[in-house]
């Protein structure tokens, strides 16, 4: 099993290496039994995106989040801030 607390904080984290890639993330979970099953959740959805049962997570294209920020952007006429020296 792996997980554990880290010092000063009430919540379990869980470590595992699943085809040579480590994860690790806090559960959020202040119960031992419940975040044992969350990392489980997530070992299991690993295996089935490897056996093709689950997509692939889609990763942005740099020039499509582009496209959308600039349109984003362009709808706000907020002049720059400075920042004024010391």
């Amino acid at each position: 099993m792996t997980i554990y607390k880290q010092p000063g904080s009430p919540y379990y984290y869980y470590d595992f290496y699943f085809e040579k890639r480590r994860y690790q993330a806090s559960t959020h979970l202040r119960n031992k039994t419940v975040a044992h099953r969350v990392e489980c959740i997530k070992k299991a959805e690993l295996a089935q995106r490897r056996a093709g049962i689950l997509p692939k997570k889609q990763i942005p294209l740099f020039r499509d989040f582009a496209e959308r920020f600039l349109h984003t952007v362009q709808g706000r006429n907020v002049a720059p801030t400075l920042i004024a020296p010391i």
